[in-house]
């Protein structure tokens, strides 16, 4: 559960609602990433539903972790198997993100990924839609850009 301690109806006295802000810092290369974007949706949903007068205000910092891959990306399995160092730790990784994964509806195939993308264009787009649009709406379009 959330806890925070503003009360569940407290305008502000301007008139104003209270706003919660929030960082979120990602590249959509990372798994870890995802998890954490499911997670941030549902405690959103959470907490607007308790706190209806609080805004949420996200700050969508979203950074490319490798910005040196090529436009056209780079072969991600032997490119992931030299950043562990051994297939063992490859597995011991991955096995940790997919039960993370699992947790929130999230059912990672490492083995299907042939690409490691540049991501510079789409943290671009995800950049101008939090401009234009709402956080949930954002958040579904990082949720799509993620799959």
């Amino acid at each position: 559960p959330i806890t925070t301690n503003l009360p569940a109806h407290h305008p502000a006295d301007d008139g104003a609602k209270h706003r919660l802000t929030i960082d979120v810092f990602f590249d959509l290369i990372c798994p870890w990433s995802w998890v954490g974007i499911r997670q941030l949706a549902a405690a959103m949903h959470e907490f607007q539903w308790q706190y209806p007068a609080v805004g949420i205000q996200i700050n969508w910092r979203s950074r490319p972790l490798l910005p040196e891959v090529p436009l056209g990306g780079t072969a991600y399995q032997p490119f992931y198997l030299a950043q562990s160092g051994s297939p063992t730790a490859v597995a011991m990784r991955r096995s940790q993100v997919q039960h993370a994964g699992q947790a929130v509806g999230i059912a990672f195939d490492f083995k299907r990924i042939r690409i490691l993308p540049n991501t510079a264009i789409a943290h671009g787009l995800i950049e101008h839609m939090a401009k234009q649009a709402s956080p949930l709406q954002t958040i579904g379009l990082v949720e799509r850009l993620f799959k």
